[in-house]
């Protein structure tokens, strides 16, 4: 009897024309597919490095672009010996804030209706879609970068009087330091720097650059690292494409609502649970 192993044909390599749109899609939208929970860690280090540092909860806030300003915690902010990371969670009736290391109750945020959260990508803030807008929870813990050490600082949470106004908010998505929120009402697609929102007690809500699709619908977008924003093309029936646009021209990432060219586009979407 032969004792020779049989010989398996080796696995094809060939990729399939426009599967590469359809994955890169999958990396940055299926962290979404449950937004009823966001893990808030104090020690954000690279993001707030990038904004310096954080502005402080007993400041007060500046009005929102999209409402009626509210009361902020006036307490000082106590400094930690390490961080202390938080968790945020949704309920029927509000949002609630743990101690992520105790499951203690920091804080219960009433607010009525059907609320999304997501991590605004600081490490410290929660943006909560909510009515007409995407409104911005600090959830009082963060750290501020100084060099080779960081100085840790916890606070009461607070729904901030800060919200981006917006018709049915959607999907918000974090990626190379920018933040992007979309609306499914109206199609429109809003970025900022994620570590701009540590200042908000002094700037108000950050500069953004925004983009609307030629038809809304219940979609997402991504912002890449030199600019090109990747985002769904749809109507309010269906998406039945993904498109990938140029930067703006001549915005670098200053100017908002100028045309994006569009480089490419594929038919071949990725099942998203969204």
């Amino acid at each position: 009897m032969s004792s020779k192993r049989p010989v398996l044909p080796a696995r094809s390599s060939t990729r399939r024309p426009g599967r590469a749109i359809a994955s890169f899609a999958r990396a940055f939208t299926q962290p979404l597919a449950r937004p009823h929970a966001v893990r808030l860690v104090a020690a954000c280090g690279a993001a707030l490095l990038l904004s310096g540092c954080a502005g402080s909860p007993g400041q007060e806030a500046a009005e929102s672009s999209a409402g009626t300003p509210q009361n902020v915690e006036t307490a000082e902010p106590a400094e930690l010996r390490a961080p202390k990371p938080r968790l945020a969670y949704t309920y029927e009736g509000g949002i609630r804030v743990l101690d992520a290391g105790t499951l203690e109750s920091v804080a219960d945020v009433e607010l009525d209706g059907y609320n999304r959260i997501s991590p605004a990508g600081d490490g410290r803030h929660v943006l909560v879609a909510a009515g007409d807008s995407f409104r911005v929870l600090d959830a009082g813990a963060w750290t501020e970068r100084h060099g080779d050490h960081g100085h840790s600082y916890a606070a009461q949470p607070t729904l901030t009087a800060h919200a981006f106004a917006a018709s049915k908010p959607g999907h918000v998505v974090r990626h190379a330091g920018r933040t992007v929120l979309f609306s499914d009402g109206s199609g429109k697609v809003e970025s900022f720097e994620s570590a701009a929102l540590g200042e908000l007690s002094e700037d108000g809500l950050p500069e953004t650059v925004t983009y609307t699709a030629p038809e809304a619908h219940h979609g997402v977008a991504v912002e890449l690292e030199d600019g090109k924003l990747l985002v769904t093309v749809g109507d309010e029936d269906a998406r039945n494409a993904v498109a990938l646009l140029a930067q703006a021209v001549g915005s670098g990432r200053k100017e908002t609502g100028l045309e994006r060219r569009e480089i490419l586009r594929s038919q071949r979407l990725p099942r998203c649970p969204w």
